[in-house]
């Protein structure tokens, strides 16, 4: 057994310094421990955990602990977030020149070194003020992915999954300029999105516009290959960035379009 003992010169919380990160660190080094693996008991996990929870979301900051409480009365109706996935979702449209897609393209241990880390994730003092924006990310990304699960066809699949952030960065790119504006609060986000993935009028043109919006990344990569067909497939064109410049040109017009006419009904409500 090895115990170890923190020094008494050391008077911080335990949640408001980086000793506790650095033991986990030292002691997991024989085991197999992603990057993110790390982060699970940071004070700002902790806190956007119990921001989730209030909005019937529960975020999976340790692997596998959604399997010990999934039965659990207490979070009957809950959805899951994995805490890598977030990490890609808030990658993904955290830069307007789609830089972050890249970013996520590359795999996700990156994502969690100290550099990025800390432009995704605010401290446990910021969380309140940035979860809205965070929530609203997190909620476009579970909209588009649940319309990706109604593809009829291995191969609409296939193309759905090639452009998938590059659709969710072109979306919040275009919506979340107005959104910001707006003084929606989160429990609102929840209801309109909520609408969007029901069944209600609302909903059936939200998937619309998404609809328009993918089929229209689809179309810049089609332009994009003709350049040189046998060196752009879908797996490099969604990878480079000569990908994002052709889709900055091609797709991003007609998505301002597609939600322009429709500005009534997608992604926040209308405000007084």
């Amino acid at each position: 057994m090895r115990v170890i003992v923190r020094g008494g010169e050391n008077d911080q919380h335990l949640d408001d310094d980086q000793w506790v990160q650095k033991v986990i660190r030292g002691v997991n080094t024989q085991n197999r421990v992603k990057n993110y693996d790390f982060r699970s008991n940071d004070p700002e996990q902790v806190e956007l955990q119990r921001k989730f929870k209030e909005q019937k979301v529960f975020y999976e900051r340790k692997r596998g602990e959604w399997k010990e409480v999934r039965t659990d009365p207490k979070y009957k109706g809950h959805s899951r977030i994995p805490m890598h996935i977030l990490g890609q979702v808030l990658t993904a449209v955290k830069d307007d020149d789609g830089q972050g897609v890249l970013l996520v393209k590359r795999g996700t241990e990156a994502l969690f070194d100290d550099k990025i880390y800390k432009q995704l994730f605010p401290s446990r003092s910021k969380i309140a003020f940035r979860f809205k924006r965070i929530y609203f990310a997190y909620r476009l990304f579970r909209l588009l992915n649940n319309s990706s699960l109604d593809c009829t066809t291995k191969r609409e699949y296939r193309k759905r999954q090639h452009s998938f952030w590059s659709v969710l960065w072109v979306m919040h790119l275009v919506r979340f300029p107005a959104f910001a504006k707006s003084k929606i609060t989160v429990e609102q986000v929840r209801g309109v999105f909520d609408e969007f993935e029901g069944k209600s009028f609302r909903g059936i043109r939200a998937r619309k516009v998404l609809n328009v919006v993918s089929k229209a990344v689809w179309h810049a990569y089609r332009i994009g290959r003709k350049k040189d067909p046998e060196h752009w497939t879908p797996n490099n064109f969604f990878k480079q960035k000569y990908g994002i410049r052709v889709i900055e040109k091609v797709a991003i017009r007609k998505a301002r379009q597609a939600i322009g006419v429709m500005a009534n009904t997608i992604l926040c409500p209308p405000t007084s």
